[in-house]
């Protein structure tokens, strides 16, 4: 895989800007060589030789060249990503989801792996299952598997300012403990890994949904049975826990006395999630509640019930968002991005939406409510976002493995 860039070499100045004709082509759709260095500000050599490098190794087609409007005898040909060029594997690794998914390199899914009744409890034998999942899908797909670039994986984690993905995870919801699940994934597929937070997947994959009318600052609330966020801010992608952005899960509703399993009260975690949901349905003992790994079928069942009209469970979920409108509130006050968005099973389940709606309006009025937008992209979609930007629109591709595919 591509070493870390140095700014000053020309080489990596080189894979920078392929990096951003990469993005622009993906997002963009087919393009002239002419509006491509409109958009990515680079010269006409640059994209002129970036452009026969990707078509040279398969990565880009070049349609017939095409008439110019209102320019006589000029035609320009256009530049589009190759769906075959590349593929990569996104695994999803939550409470209640579990998946391997192979996508081609226009982000379009060839074949899914569902393993949602895996068990988590001997990590090393779940991730092998997990690879074994994804070496299956690449076979029965028939694709040429020297074309598979990487891995990218979303899991329900909350990081800590110490906490290095790359090396361990440590994950209550998953019930991990110092997994080094980069590292064995890695080996059994013999492919570079990338983990990310759900949350900041989920938001990558948000961003780049064009019917969704996204711009600015955003903060994304997943809700599913725990909460995760994740935020673009200033033009930079920030996790729960980083600085600027702080832990919205435990933000703590001033109207709530429910005790969190971080010893505090109120906290959004235990009273605007999946789980503040169970707890009013169920009625458990605050300091005897299942741990969060195991909730995943009680969840799948609740909102089972809240689709069939069942009142009990459609009054949790909208009580559980009129406690999710506090956080967002608080977090409007302190970083005001110009978007909120909801995500996640718990997240746009429709009465928890309304609750949400109605407690943004209650503290901020319509104004408030308005910054609101539900995704519905799955946990699968945002795993897959986070292979494609980290090892195709990127410029860690290795374009020497398809060189020689």
């Amino acid at each position: 895989m591509n070493s870390p860039l140095n700014l000053g070499s020309t080489a990596d100045l080189r894979r920078r800007n392929r990096d951003k004709v990469l993005n622009e082509l993906s997002l963009s759709g087919p393009l002239s060589r002419s509006a491509l260095i409109e958009r990515v500000g680079v010269t006409g050599a640059s994209v002129s030789r970036i452009t026969r490098e990707l078509i040279d190794v398969g990565l880009v087609a070049e349609s017939e060249a095409l008439s110019v409007a209102g320019v006589l005898g000029r035609r320009q040909s256009l530049l589009s990503i190759r769906a075959e060029g590349a593929f990569a594997l996104g695994v999803t690794i939550t409470a209640n989801r579990k998946s391997v998914t192979l996508v081609n390199a226009l982000g379009k899914v060839v074949a899914v792996d569902m393993q949602d009744g895996l068990d988590l409890t001997e990590p090393d034998a779940a991730i092998k299952s997990l690879a074994d999942g994804g070496q299956k899908l690449v076979k029965q797909s028939g694709i040429d598997p020297s074309r598979l670039v990487g891995v990218g994986v979303g899991l329900a984690v909350a990081l800590q300012p110490d906490q290095d993905l790359s090396q361990a995870v440590c994950s209550p919801v998953l019930g991990w403990e110092g997994v080094p699940l980069a590292q064995i994934l890695s080996r059994y597929l013999e492919l570079p890994v990338k983990l990310e937070p759900r949350a900041t997947a989920l938001l990558r994959a948000v961003l780049r949904n064009k019917s969704l009318d996204i711009a600015g600052d955003v903060l994304l609330v997943n809700s599913g049975i725990g909460v995760g966020t994740a935020a673009k801010l200033g033009g930079r992608i920030v996790s729960s826990g980083s600085t600027g952005l702080g832990n919205l899960a435990h933000f703590s509703v001033p109207i709530s006395n429910a005790l969190c399993r971080c010893g505090r009260t109120g906290c959004l975690e235990t009273t605007g999630s999946g789980a503040a949901v169970l707890d009013q349905l169920f009625g458990w003992d605050q300091s005897n509640r299942p741990p969060f790994s195991a909730l995943s079928q009680k969840l799948t069942e609740a909102l089972s019930s809240a689709a069939k009209g069942e009142t009990a469970s459609r009054k949790a979920f909208f009580r559980a968002g009129e406690m999710m409108a506090y956080g967002l509130d608080a977090a409007v006050a302190l970083i005001g991005p110009d978007k909120l968005v909801l995500a996640g099973e718990t997240g746009r389940q429709s009465d928890f939406v309304e609750g949400t709606l109605e407690g943004l309006k209650k503290l901020g009025g319509q104004s408030l409510a308005d910054r609101l937008v539900v995704s519905v992209a799955t946990s699968a979609q945002a795993s897959c976002c986070v292979a494609l930007e980290e090892f195709i629109y990127s410029h860690r591709l290795n374009i020497s493995k398809l060189m020689a595919a």
